[in-house]
């Protein structure tokens, strides 16, 4: 980022040059086109940037163009609800889950790249011949394999030691000695706070049980946010949204839409096409909180949504008309929502006509 700055009495509202090189595989020649703003260009993005700074004191701020900003504006404007910092958490914090390159070199040959050390396999989880109090530590654990957008497979293929601060002390694992022998081959390389026993950090327990929606941190393309209902244990490469005050299946529908995406490409945290859904950007989504019979109707479709991906079906037209539920719920105009989505299919008169109700 480059800035030309000045000194002297400040305005209320500025009208920035924005230039934006969006491919770095270009010649000399080319970067020098690039550097005249009124010189526009395929290998770039050019635009006039309108900068209030009271509005964006104290915060983060992103550069769009003014088209983008006024529709922003308008998803901003009829919204009704925010997540708070209680209905969000990030998911467990262990510097130890496998045995990676670095751990075997510590421990030479008796252990192989890849076994479970807290993350246990069910062959693994076999292998230990639990007694029923170490069953009561162990949790079904998730990842991306089985979370995707919308649909969780419940099948998890992995499993995890779930201790706490308590397990710090050495004599809290004398009950539980299968696990007290498995822990104790991998002591030399544990490193979390609560070693030699518990994990780094375990998180508020209630956010992995019953329902909820978890949010994958890092997502190439489009934002990918899963429904589950059954006790779900994932990795700080995951956030778990959880709250009473929406329905979490039209919540869920409302957060994959097309608009949300488009509201956290802008105004959320990127890198480059990737999102990066922190707990500071979930936190700043502006969320619309309908009447009970809106709602129902929105996760009426998420439900068959959530039918049809368990059977490995195509949903496409599902999602559609959650897309346009939601443009319609923010009173976007249609050229709002073709700023959205440029591709959108519907005539003028067709999007109109679109009834919620």
């Amino acid at each position: 980022m480059i800035y030309v700055l000045q000194k002297k009495e400040p305005r209320s509202t500025y009208e920035i040059k924005y230039s934006l090189l969006t491919n770095d595989d270009i010649s000399k020649d080319d970067l020098i086109k690039f550097l005249i703003f009124n010189n526009f260009d395929k290998f770039s993005r050019k635009f006039n940037f309108k900068f209030a700074p009271s509005a964006v004191r104290g915060t983060t701020f992103t550069f769009n163009d003014n088209t983008t900003v006024n529709v922003l504006e308008s998803i901003k404007k009829n919204s009704n609800l925010y997540l708070t910092e209680k209905e969000v958490a990030q998911g467990i914090v262990f510097p130890q889950d496998f045995v990676n390159k670095k751990t075997k070199e510590t421990l030479k040959n008796l252990v192989e790249i890849g076994d479970g050390i807290f993350v246990l396999s069910k062959a693994e989880l076999k292998s230990l011949n639990l007694t029923t109090d170490e069953r009561k530590l162990i949790k079904p654990y998730f990842t991306t394999k089985e979370l995707e957008g919308y649909y969780a497979n419940p099948k998890n293929k992995f499993w995890i030691i779930y201790t706490g601060s308590e397990f710090k002390n050495p004599k809290s694992m004398l009950p539980y000695p299968s696990l007290k022998k498995h822990l104790d081959k991998f002591k030399d390389v544990i490193t979390s706070d609560n070693k030699p026993y518990g994990l780094h950090r375990t998180r508020v327990e209630a956010f992995f049980k019953g329902e909820k929606i978890i949010v994958q941190r890092k997502c190439p393309n489009r934002p990918s946010f899963t429904y589950t209902n059954f006790n779900c244990y994932v990795s700080a490469t995951f956030y778990i949204i959880k709250t009473k005050r929406l329905n979490q299946k039209y919540l869920v529908g409302l957060l994959n839409s097309k608009m949300i995406a488009f509201w956290l490409r802008h105004k959320g945290k990127m890198q480059g096409d990737n999102f990066q859904l922190d707990k500071a950007p979930l936190l700043s989504i502006p969320i619309f909180k309908p009447n009970e019979s809106i709602s129902k109707r929105l996760e009426n479709i998420v439900n068959q949504i959530l039918t049809l991906k368990s059977q490995g079906k195509d949903t496409t037209a599902l999602e559609q008309q959650i897309d346009n539920m939601v443009y319609k719920l923010y009173e976007l105009t249609y050229d709002e929502v073709k700023v959205i989505d440029p591709a959108f299919a519907l005539t003028e008169r067709e999007y109109e006509n679109i009834k919620i109700e």
